[in-house]
C-alpha cells in the first residue's frame, strides 16, 4: 500500500532469542533516526492469536517490552506553584535545563506536599530526573553526596501563589491541597473560562487566552454570560484584534448557544462532572431545575453517579451566584434541557452493557447511539442490563450474563430488535 516498513523484525524460535533481540536494540536504538521506546513481541500463528484472544482492552498475543527510561542529574533552581481550575495548587520544580531523550527539560511536576516530603527535597539540590513514560518530565531520586550541608529543606507553601494569597485547604482522602477562594482567585477564573470555551465544552473558536485575559482583567468578563454581551468594538478597541477576527469569534459565541445540554451542564465546570457524567446526569433529570432541585438520595441513584459527584452538586447548586449565573445563561438561550425528546424513545428505562469489538461501529458510537435514543451504559453486568457483545466480548461478563439469564445481542440483533 505504500507505506514504508522496517526490516528489523525477526522470528525468535525461544525465550532466550527474545532477549538477544532486545538486548541488540538496547545498544543500538539511538542509531536509528526516529525515537523508540521499546520492542513488541508477537506470537507468529493467527490460529493461536485467535485462541489466545483479547482482554477488554489488548491482545493476549502480544506484549510491549519497554527499555530502561533515560536519567539525567540537574540540579534544583525552585520551586513555583501552579493553580488549576478547580483550584488544585501543583508545585513544579525549576530546573537548571538538561538534555533527554533529545529534548530539553527545564520543569517537571512534583504532584503534592506528599511527593516533596518523601524526596526529601531541600534547597540547590542536585536531582535525578526521568521521563515518565517517555513525555512527562519527573524527579525520582536526589544526589545526597552532592548537597550543601546546611541546605534547607524544602517545605509545600500552604499560601495560594495567586495575589489573594488566601489558604491552602487539603481534603480528607485527597492528596493535593485547593485553594478554596475561587470566586477571586485569578488563575482559577482563567482556568474556567479556558474550559467553558474548549471544543467539548462549548466549543467557541477563536477566543484566545490572551484574549480571555485581557477581557479579565479590565472586568469585561467576569461570568460566563458576559461572554455573550462582548461587541465588535470592544473586542477590537482592548485587543487590537482585526475587525473580521472580531466578527468571526462573535459568530463563535453565537453558534455556542446551539450546543446541548450536556455540553453547556459540562462547560460549568463543576468538580467531578466530566463529559460522561454530565451526560449521564442529563439523560436521568431531564431540565436544569430537576437537577438542581435533586436531593443527594436522587443523585446517587443515578448509573455510575457516586458520593463525591452528588456532594459537588449540591454544593455547587447552593450557591446563588450559581444558581443566578445559570438563569442568565438559559435567558441568553443556552440550552438546559433536553431538546426535541420523545418520551416514546425506543431504549428508554433500558440499561445496557458493551463488551467487545464492532466491525460496524465504534464502541463510543454505540455509546453515543444508545444514550441519544434514551438508554443508558454501565461498566458493569448486573440483573436489569442488556448486554451487547462484539468480537472478543469479555468471557467474565458472557459468563456472568448467562448465569443470571441476562439477554445478549450481537450488533445486528441490537439494530433490529429495536429499530435503530
Amino acid at each position: 500500500m505504500g507505506f514504508k516498513t522496517l526490516k528489523t523484525n525477526r522470528f525468535c524460535k525461544n525465550i532466550n532469542d527474545v532477549f538477544d533481540y532486545i538486548n541488540y536494540w538496547d545498544k543500538r536504538k539511538n542509531d536509528l533516526n526516529f525515537e523508540i521506546d521499546g520492542i513488541v513481541i508477537k506470537v507468529n500463528n493467527l490460529g493461536y492469536q485467535k485462541d489466545l484472544g483479547y482482554t477488554s482492552k489488548f491482545p493476549r498475543w502480544a506484549i510491549a517490552y519497554k527499555f530502561e527510561t533515560e536519567r539525567a542529574e540537574t540540579k534544583l533552581i525552585d520551586v513555583e506553584y501552579q493553580v488549576g481550575r478547580t483550584g488544585v495548587v501543583t508545585p513544579v520544580a525549576v530546573l537548571e535545563p538538561v538534555l533527554i531523550n533529545g529534548t530539553k527539560v527545564k520543569r517537571a511536576s512534583l504532584h503534592n506536599k506528599d511527593q516533596i516530603e518523601k524526596l526529601n527535597l531541600h534547597q540547590n539540590e542536585y536531582v535525578f530526573v526521568e521521563k515518565g513514560g517517555e513525555i512527562i518530565p519527573k524527579i525520582v531520586g536526589i544526589n545526597k553526596e552532592k548537597r550543601i550541608s546546611d541546605a534547607k529543606p524544602i517545605m509545600f507553601n500552604e499560601i495560594c501563589p495567586c495575589p489573594i494569597q488566601s489558604n491552602l485547604v487539603k481534603i480528607a482522602g485527597e492528596a493535593q491541597h485547593y485553594c478554596v477562594n475561587h470566586k477571586k482567585c485569578p488563575p482559577q477564573i482563567l482556568g474556567r473560562f479556558k474550559h467553558f470555551i474548549s471544543r467539548k465544552a462549548m466549543n467557541i473558536d477563536g477566543f484566545g487566552i490572551e484574549t480571555i485575559e485581557r477581557l479579565i482583567k479590565i472586568n469585561e468578563l467576569k461570568n460566563f454570560s458576559d461572554i455573550y454581551a462582548l461587541s465588535k468594538q470592544k473586542l477590537i478597541s482592548i485587543d487590537r484584534m482585526a475587525e473580521k477576527s472580531a466578527q468571526n469569534l462573535l459568530t463563535a459565541i453565537k453558534n455556542s448557544i446551539s450546543q446541548p445540554f450536556h455540553k453547556v451542564l459540562f462547560s460549568l465546570g463543576i468538580r467531578h462532572v466530566g463529559e460522561t457524567v454530565a451526560l449521564n446526569l442529563v439523560n436521568n433529570f431531564k431540565t436544569i431545575e430537576n437537577l438542581m432541585n435533586a436531593d443527594f438520595d436522587q443523585i446517587i441513584s443515578v448509573n455510575e453517579i457516586g458520593d463525591k459527584i452528588a456532594e459537588s452538586l449540591i454544593e455547587y447548586f447552593d450557591d446563588v451566584e450559581n444558581k443566578e449565573e445559570i438563569l442568565k445563561l438559559k435567558y441568553l438561550g443556552l440550552c438546559f434541557k433536553i431538546r426535541n425528546e420523545n418520551k416514546n424513545k425506543p431504549l428508554n428505562n433500558l440499561k445496557f452493557v458493551i463488551s467487545g469489538t464492532f466491525q460496524e461501529i465504534s464502541r463510543e458510537d454505540l455509546k453515543s447511539m444508545i444514550l441519544s435514543n434514551g438508554g443508558s451504559v454501565s461498566s458493569s453486568v448486573t440483573k436489569n442490563i442488556i448486554l451487547i457483545v462484539g468480537e472478543n466480548a469479555g468471557p467474565k461478563k458472557i459468563s456472568k450474563a448467562d448465569s443470571l439469564g441476562i439477554e445478549k445481542l450481537t450488533y445486528d440483533r441490537f439494530i433490529t430488535k429495536f429499530k435503530l
